[in-house]
């Protein structure tokens, strides 16, 4: 059961015939609430009163609320100055003045939407139908779709987490427990989960919550969100677990939390559930949060001819350095990158090479994962931007590159080692023929997940 409610602000001079606010549900079917629900049946819009709908309507305990519709059945004009909406902890606000008329209803988003992108696979404005996705230090992204295949990145205004959800973090993170942050299931990188895998002490079987809770903590995990549990972030992490009810730390009443099916895949099967924390009525399933190392390039990077901490440069010869400067970046935007040092007699020469070097970073015992963007324009198979892992060259994701390659992610996993640190270096390396292009190569957005820190 939910519970709109607060819904005031409305005003018109004179009785209102019909009147109703529509909120679209996921199906993008419309719930109407009417002038009938108003509190105990007095001042239903009338002029000089606000007005308040409490009418509970039966919805899943899946619902999402995208939109709120205000639209008049007669002819008369109203003014909306501002309108609130709250379902089952979502909340849609609307600041006006407004002019409501027949033909010109009023609405406005309520929760997570897409925002611009080149790289989205939507326009901007789409309602999210899955929780927003990404390492707390990434550009979070949601799909919109149930078959989780269009998506588009979340708007800078998206809550991607409840308030009580978002205060919940574990005390160890996934690379100091060693658990994977990615899977067959999910590959956001945003948290890890472990249904068995040590320290846990072996699959659980149906406790009540505060067992559940106590078996996460006692490890330094916790339970993990109604969000991630429907984001799939354990899904597919043992013990028989995907077709079972799994408890999780979203509150949803007095001493009540959500159970939900272990992954989305057999929710048709096992409906959200606000269950009874006392009874033994469902499994346990730990998160831990996710630390990644994100590199951006600044203006005052460039302005103080520096480089963000962690990276220093090596070259063969005395050439100009790797440098910060500002252009197109990866995203389509003006902004910040690193570019392989200057052209004409500034640049490397034949044989020569530029190398930047990510150094001192801890990470899992098993290992993690380095994210990029590139750019190059140079001397086709000839000029070249290369990169390696702890001197070893990695050959794939389109390196070593040479001529000409717009902006160009890349991606790395890289197994654990007995060294206590990794090393990243990329280079841009001349051969002995002449130079085509601007002679150039660009990095940007450089993300390391996994990690413990930088080294001291």
């Amino acid at each position: 059961m939910v519970v709109p409610g607060g819904l005031g602000g409305l005003r018109k001079a004179g009785p209102l015939q019909a009147d109703g606010v529509r909120v679209s549900g996921p199906d993008r079917k419309a719930l109407v609430l009417t002038d009938q629900s108003c509190e105990q049946g007095r001042h239903c819009l009338s002029t000089g009163y606000e007005a308040t709908f409490v009418k509970n309507i039966m919805l899943p305990s899946s619902f999402r609320l995208h939109g709120v519709r205000v639209e008049t059945v007669g002819s008369s004009v109203w003014s909306v100055d501002s309108l609130q909406v709250r379902v089952d902890g979502q909340k849609g606000r609307f600041t006006g003045p407004a002019a409501v008329a027949k033909t010109r209803p009023l609405f406005f988003s309520v929760g997570c939407v897409t925002q611009a992108s080149e790289l989205s696979s939507v326009p901007a404005g789409t309602p999210c139908l899955w929780p927003c996705l990404g390492a707390s230090t990434a550009q979070k992204y949601c799909y919109v779709d149930e078959e989780k295949k269009k998506w588009g990145y979340c708007a800078p205004a998206c809550e991607t987490k409840s308030t009580e959800d978002s205060q919940m973090k574990s005390e160890l993170t996934c690379a100091e427990l060693n658990w994977p942050t990615r899977s067959s299931a999910n590959d956001d990188g945003a948290v890890c989960a472990a249904s068995d895998e040590a320290p846990l002490k072996g699959c659980s079987g149906e406790v009540p919550w505060s067992t559940a809770q106590r078996n996460c903590k006692e490890v330094g995990a916790r339970l993990c969100t109604r969000s991630e549990l429907e984001a799939d972030e354990a899904a597919g992490t043992g013990c028989g677990m995907d077709r079972t009810r799994v408890w999780s730390g979203t509150k949803c009443g007095t001493n009540e939390f959500l159970s939900l099916v272990g992954a989305t895949a057999f929710r048709g099967q096992l409906k959200p559930r606000c269950t009874v924390a006392d009874e033994p009525l469902a499994r346990v399933r730990c998160c831990a949060d996710a630390r990644a190392l994100r590199l951006r390039f600044r203006r005052s990077d460039r302005d103080a001819h520096a480089l963000p901490a962690g990276l220093s440069i090596e070259n063969s010869g005395g050439l100009m350095n790797w440098a910060v400067v500002s252009g197109t970046n990866w995203r389509g935007d003006f902004g910040f990158f690193l570019q392989s040092g200057m052209r004409g007699l500034l640049a490397p020469k034949d044989g020569q090479h530029l190398d930047v070097l990510l150094s001192g970073v801890h990470t899992a015992p098993r290992g993690g994962i380095i994210e990029f963007f590139y750019r190059i324009d140079s001397e086709r198979q000839a000029d070249l931007l290369r990169f390696f892992i702890d001197e070893m060259e990695q050959n794939t994701g389109g390196l070593p590159a040479s001529g000409t390659v717009a902006w160009t992610k890349a991606s790395f996993s890289f197994s654990g080692s007995k060294m206590k640190t990794h090393t990243f270096r990329w280079r841009y390396e001349k051969d002995g023929s002449e130079s085509l292009g601007k002679d150039v190569a660009c990095i940007d957005d450089i993300v390391v997940h996994g990690i413990r820190g930088l080294e001291p």
